[in-house]
C-alpha cells in the first residue's frame, strides 16, 4: 500500500485528510453518548475527545502506511528545537498579549472572577497536546513523509514536497467552515498553508515527530490561552481572523521556511551522496563547493507546486475579502440597504434571571424575501440564544444559536409591522458573570 500511496501522494493525502475529518466528526458524535461532564465543561474538553479519536486513527493509519517507525526516532531533538525558535518566541509573545488584552478589556477584578476552575484549566494543555498528536501524526507523520518519498531526490524535489505538504495541512482547516465565520476560515487557511510549509521545513530538518507534536501543542497552547483561562469557543477565535492578520502572520512563515531549507541545508538533508564533487569521508559530511543539481523533472514539479500555491492563495484571499462582514457592511451601509440595524449588549450575573428577551419593532413596506444577518458575541460559548420574528402575535421565523455566530439567512416577510426578539439563556453557563452582544440587520434580498 505504501508504494501505491507514494506514487500518488496528492490523491493519497486528500484521502488521508478526509479520514481525519471523518474521525473528528466521529469524535464529536461520541459526545452525544458521553456523560454530561463532557458536554458541560467547555469546548476545549469536547475538542480533546474529538482529537483523541483522530489521534488513535492516525496512529493506525501510520501503521498501515508503514510510517509507524517515525514515532521511534528521537535523534536531532535539539536540532528541531533550535529550528522551532521563531515559533516558540512569536507564540509566547502572542499568548501573553492575548491574555493581557482580555484582562484590559474586562478589568482586572472581572477577569479574576472569570478564571476557570482549576480542573478546567488542566483541560487546556491536555486539549492542545491531543491536537498536536492528531494533526502531526496525519500531516507530518504521514502526509509529509509521502511527499518526501515521492519527490525528495534533489533540492527542487524537497521544496516540492514541502509546498504540497504545507498546502494539504492548510486546506484541512477548511473543515472549520462548519462552525466559524467564512471570512475568518479562509484567512486562517491562507495562514495555515504558510505555517504548514514552515512546519514541514522544521520536520524535514530534524525528522523527529515528537518535536513537531510538542511544538504544535505549544503553539496551540499559546493560541488558545484566552479560551483556556477565561472560557469561550475556538470558533470565535477563528471567526476573528481577517485578511490583514493573514498577510502579517503568513509571510514570516515563508521566510522561515526559506531559511531552514536553504540550499546548503537541503544538500545536507539529502546526505550529499549525489552531490557534484562530493568526496565521501563521513556520512552526511559536506565539502566546500559541493553542489547537487536538480533534475529537469524536479524543477518542473517545483514550478507547478509554486503556481498551485500562488493560485490557491489568491483564490482564498479573494473568498476571504468577499465574505468579510466588514466589507459587506461597508457595501450595505453605502447603499442604505438595511431596514433594521438592531444592537443589544449587556452583562448577565448569576443572581439575575437565567433567561430574558429583548426586542424591537420594525415596518416592512413591501412583501418579499429579506436577508437577515445575526451576529451573537457572548463571552461564554455556553450561552444560548433564540431569534424570533413575530407578526400579529404569530411567529413567522425562529432559530436557535449557541455561542458566537455570524449567520446570514433569508426569510419571507409580509408587509406590515413586525417585531424581532432575541431571547438569551444562561442556564448552562458555569461562570457567575457573562457578557452578551447581539446585532441583527435586515435588508431586502
Amino acid at each position: 500500500m505504501r508504494k501505491a500511496a507514494v506514487r500518488h501522494p496528492i490523491f493519497t493525502s486528500v484521502i488521508v485528510t478526509v479520514i481525519f475529518f471523518i474521525l473528528m466528526q466521529l469524535g464529536g458524535l461520541l459526545l452525544f453518548f458521553s456523560p454530561s461532564f463532557f458536554k458541560s465543561n467547555g469546548q476545549l474538553l469536547q475538542q480533546t475527545v474529538a482529537d483523541a479519536v483522530a489521534a488513535l486513527g492516525g496512529i493506525l493509519l501510520a501503521l498501515i502506511f508503514g510510517y509507524a517507525n517515525k514515532f521511534y526516532r528521537t535523534e536531532k531533538f535539539w536540532t528541531g528545537v533550535c529550528c522551532s525558535g521563531f515559533f516558540i518566541v512569536i507564540y509566547t509573545i502572542s499568548g501573553v498579549a492575548s491574555v493581557m488584552a482580555e484582562i484590559e478589556t474586562m478589568g482586572a477584578q472581572a477577569a479574576a472572577s472569570r478564571v476557570l476552575p482549576f480542573y478546567r484549566l488542566l483541560i487546556w494543555p491536555l486539549c492542545t497536546l491531543m491536537i498536536g498528536i492528531a494533526e502531526e501524526t496525519f500531516f507530518r507523520g504521514i502526509v509529509a513523509n509521502l511527499f518526501w518519498d515521492k519527490h525528495a531526490k534533489d533540492p527542487a524535489g524537497v521544496w516540492t514536497a514541502t509546498i504540497y505538504s504545507g498546502m494539504i495541512f492548510g486546506c484541512m482547516h477548511l473543515m472549520n467552515l462548519l462552525g466559524a465565520e467564512p471570512s475568518g476560515v479562509f484567512s486562517q487557511v491562507v495562514a495555515a498553508c504558510a505555517l504548514g510549509i514552515a512546519m514541514t521545513a522544521v520536520y524535514y530538518r530534524c525528522r523527529n515527530l515528537w518535536v513537531m507534536i510538542l511544538l504544535h501543542a505549544f503553539m496551540d497552547f499559546c493560541g488558545l490561552s484566552s479560551v483556556g483561562i477565561f472560557g469561550g469557543s475556538i470558533q470565535s477565535e477563528i471567526s476573528g481572523y481577517n485578511i490583514f492578520s493573514t498577510i502579517v502572520g503568513g509571510l514570516p512563515y515563508i521566510i522561515v521556511a526559506l531559511v531552514l531549507l536553504r540550499k546548503k541545508k537541503v544538500i545536507a538533508l539529502l546526505s550529499g551522496e549525489n552531490a557534484v564533487g562530493y568526496i565521501p569521508q563521513q556520512p552526511g559530511q559536506l565539502i566546500l563547493g559541493v553542489d547537487m543539481p536538480s533534475s529537469d523533472s524536479s524543477k518542473r514539479s517545483l514550478r507547478r507546486a509554486i503556481v498551485v500555491y500562488i493560485v490557491a492563495t489568491v483564490l482564498l484571499l479573494t473568498a476571504g475579502i468577499a465574505t468579510d462582514p466588514a466589507v459587506r457592511e461597508m457595501v450595505d451601509d453605502a447603499t442604505g440597504s438595511y431596514i433594521v440595524d438592531y444592537e443589544d449588549s449587556g452583562e448577565w450575573t448569576a443572581d439575575s434571571d437565567v433567561t430574558f428577551a429583548h426586542g424591537i419593532k420594525f415596518d416592512v413596506d413591501e412583501a418579499g424575501t429579506y436577508e437577515i444577518n445575526v451576529i451573537t458575541n457572548p463571552s461564554s460559548s455556553l450561552t444560548d440564544m433564540v431569534v424570533q420574528i413575530v407578526k400579529d402575535g404569530e411567529t413567522v421565523y425562529q432559530s436557535s444559536y449557541g455561542g458566537k455566530n455570524n449567520t446570514n439567512f433569508g426569510v419571507k416577510l409580509d408587509a406590515g409591522e413586525h417585531e424581532i426578539k432575541v431571547a438569551y439563556s444562561f442556564a448552562n453557563v458555569k461562570d457567575d458573570t457573562a457578557t452578551y452582544s447581539t446585532r441583527v440587520r435586515i435588508k431586502k434580498d
